[in-house]
């Protein structure tokens, strides 16, 4: 068997890189980068394991040699779950290194990680789900208690061999991320830790913003699976690779004809406008039953350790936030000025090792005597803005309520240049602002906003503080809104602030609003606006009126609003003003003194949710005084 060899070079690089990010970031034990690697290569092997229906997964597992020798005794497994594929050919459609690690993404989903591991003594796996790629079986939803039940087999499987121990982790972004959390609910007695990167847990809010059906994901995951869940005889270049004893192809190829059965997501996703929609597919309640969130008390019995990473402007940050609210099991955070694919200034290899080491090897390094939460606050420097705390948010936060109010700010050329005034609006006069909705209004799409892509040249993915760009620090890097959204829309600005304020916690909006429609889209952004005039990105909320009324969760929601989204809740809009209570993103940001507070709504976005059917003529009347007091409540350290 060929071995695969560790390289040197990339070796003592990464430790003097990882030194420097430790001195700088003060996220990790300055001594953890100490430990020498124990293995210098590995090993990969490749088969199906059978579930306990008798569909195959395919499985890879790596196993660590040292000196070309491969090792014998037991070690833990941590692995991955993953609908983009487990291995891949090269552009000639062939596998020229059946050992290599393939280098298609970043972070937990990446190849250092894996290679990392594996010379610190960890055996790596990854398989594909159910339906996708090389394995059996079809799939009908997109993420739910079949991946559950699948995890929970293959985490028995690992643990069973004889080359791993009764200890298994798990690690993995996005979509890999989620399926961790729903592994950790069906609770695999050898499921011991997790890492999941930019996860969600709340199905619905996937696909809706309360409301606001969002379709680009819907549309970008049929168009990428329809590209790689089908195989050909001839292999195409970078395509999924056959597990090595089917040097036929025949089993792929049989697999694959089972995934043409596979529900279009968007033969399902659009079919269930409310969280209690029943998924055609399925004939379940598909939200609702796909969803961790209401998975909680599973997820705490199974005692997972859970380290969770995520970032200000990804769309998981509070999905993080909440389980890291309900759960006991042992949990750390770490939240960095990051979109889904960031996680500079922050040595993530080692604290992942770290974090595998204490629980699934016994190593008392120190891991848990330290913060519980480590976050960002985005507007200070790089060496400044790390901040550690026991609890999200902290405790004893002050309260800065704005209020709307039609006078004139004099800083915006929007529909109205309203003012969010320190002091509540006297008399009983109901003042309005009459908007007229600009259906070019756009922040651009959900997909392209997520990751960050109009900063992705100054903030390169998995790179260390000295080389990214600082002004990854300073700001969300969304470009300048003055003119592109807040001219179009409706906004409320502060007076210049006099002193510096850090708004850490979950922004609030309660708006009186109507409408000449029944129903009405509405988009809250908030920025920080400079002496120049520049507008930028801070945090946003999106919600359809219809949406509004307020449930009781039945989990620790922070004291905020919470939108069941139920059917029986949906209330028509109409000329009345009707309260919209909601929570921005949460978001640790400091306001520089000199600069303004502003919020800015919208009525329609081009790009980012699926419109009414008509905005003709529409228009939305913001109340303002008298019974109809609507205001802007940030939590401030």
């Amino acid at each position: 068997v060929k071995v695969a060899g560790w390289p040197l070079t990339r070796g003592l690089l990464s430790a003097g890189v990882h030194v420097f990010i430790v001195a700088l970031s003060l996220t990790s034990s300055s001594t953890s980068m100490a430990a020498q690697s124990i293995f210098d290569g590995w090993v990969r092997h490749s088969e199906y394991v059978a579930m306990r229906d008798g569909v195959k997964l395919a499985v890879d597992y790596y196993r660590p040699t040292k000196e070309g020798a491969l090792h014998s005794k037991p070690l833990p497994v941590v692995w991955r779950f993953t609908p983009y594929g487990r291995y891949q050919t090269g552009a000639d459609g062939k596998v020229s290194d059946q050992n290599a690690i393939l280098d298609v993404s970043s972070g937990s989903n990446g190849k250092a990680i894996f290679e990392h591991l594996l010379q610190q003594g960890y055996v790596v796996a990854q398989a594909d789900i159910r339906g996708y790629n090389a394995s059996f079986g079809i799939s009908e939803i997109w993420l739910g208690p079949q991946q559950g039940h699948d995890a929970f087999d293959l985490t028995e499987w690992f643990s069973a061999q004889h080359w791993g121990t009764e200890n298994v982790g798990m690690l993995g972004r996005s979509y890999l991320g989620s399926v961790q959390l729903m592994a950790a609910s069906y609770a695999s007695p050898h499921l011991k830790a997790i890492v999941p990167e930019m996860a969600q847990i709340d199905h619905f809010s996937l696909f809706s913003r309360n409301g606001v059906l969002r379709n680009d994901l819907v549309v970008s995951w049929d168009k990428m699976r329809s590209a790689m869940d089908v195989a050909a005889i001839v292999p195409k270049p970078f395509s999924v690779a056959p597990v090595m004893a089917d040097t036929s192809r025949a089993d792929l190829l049989t697999a694959s004809d089972e995934h043409k059965l596979n529900t279009r997501l968007a033969d399902s996703i659009l079919q269930m406008p409310v969280r209690d929609s029943t998924d055609p597919a399925t004939g379940t309640k598909h939200h609702i039953e796909s969803s961790v969130l209401f998975k909680l008390p599973q997820l705490e019995q199974s005692g997972v350790a859970i380290y969770h990473l995520s970032g200000w402007y990804d769309d998981s940050i509070r999905d993080h936030l909440t389980l890291l609210r309900n759960l006991n099991n042992p949990q750390k955070i770490h939240i960095g000025p990051y979109f889904h694919q960031d996680n500079f200034g922050f040595d993530y290899l080692t604290e992942t090792r770290r974090w595998f080491d204490y629980w699934l090897k016994g190593k008392d390094n120190g891991i848990m005597d330290e913060p519980r939460v480590t976050y960002y606050v985005v507007g200070q420097k790089p060496l400044e803005g790390w901040h550690h705390s026991s609890q999200w948010p902290e405790p004893d936060l002050d309260e800065l309520v704005l209020h709307l109010s039609g006078e004139k700010s004099g800083s915006a050329r929007s529909f109205n240049d309203g003012t969010l005034s320190y002091e509540e609006p006297q008399g009983s006069s109901d003042g309005k602002d009459v908007y007229l909705v600009d259906e070019t209004l756009s922040l651009g799409d959900l997909i392209t906003r997520n990751t960050g892509a109009f900063r992705r040249d100054a903030c390169p993915v998995s790179k260390n503080i000295a080389d990214v760009g600082e002004v990854c620090y300073l700001s969300s890097g969304y470009p300048d809104l003055s003119d592109t959204y807040d001219a179009k829309a409706i906004t409320y600005t502060s007076a210049e602030l006099r002193v510096d304020v850090v708004v850490a916690g979950f922004p609030e909006v309660k708006v009186f609003v109507s409408s000449n429609r029944e129903d009405a889209d509405l988009f809250f952004v908030l920025t920080e606006v400079t002496p120049e005039g520049v507008s930028q990105f801070v945090s946003d909320g999106a919600i359809r009126a219809s949406h509004r009324s307020l449930n009781k969760p039945s989990f620790d929601n922070f004291g905020l609003p919470w939108h069941g989204n139920f059917s029986p809740d949906l209330t028509d809009l109409g000329p009345e003003p009707a309260l919209i209570s909601l929570a921005l993103k949460p978001i640790a940001n400091l306001f520089e003194k000199g600069n303004r507070i502003r919020l800015t709504i919208a009525g329609y976005d081009a790009k980012s949710g699926v419109p009414l059917e008509s905005t003709e003529d529409k228009k939305i009347i913001i109340h303002m005084g008298g019974d109809y007091r609507s205001n802007l409540s940030l939590p401030i350290k």
